[in-house]
């Protein structure tokens, strides 16, 4: 579940919470911190960071994007693994959740 940046780094500033810790669902955090938690369903693609090799994959996105634009978009996410076409391989090897 993908969160806005301005949302992340609220999250990080906020303490762990009992139930959250318990049942091991970050959002719980939020809503027990107060905040409210809106979900939009969006057909935009998004990196899930669920595995050593996503953080992998995200944080060679964000060493190709941000430096040179703090204010990066999909689109410039896209064109460094189109640049950097080893990186789809990254976390090709793992396998998905089934729904």
């Amino acid at each position: 579940m993908p969160f806005r940046r301005d949302a992340l780094l609220c999250f990080a500033e906020l303490a762990p919470t009992t139930l959250e810790i318990a049942e091991s669902i970050d959002m719980l955090r939020f809503l027990e911190h107060g905040y409210p938690v809106h979900m939009v369903e969006t057909t935009l693609p998004t990196q899930a960071v669920d595995t050593p090799e996503d953080l992998d994959l995200v944080e060679r996105m964000l060493g190709a994007c941000y430096p040179s634009n703090p204010e990066f978009d999909l689109q410039d996410c896209i064109d460094a693994i189109h640049q950097n076409p080893e990186w789809e391989n990254i976390n090709r090897h793992i396998e998905q959740k089934k729904l």
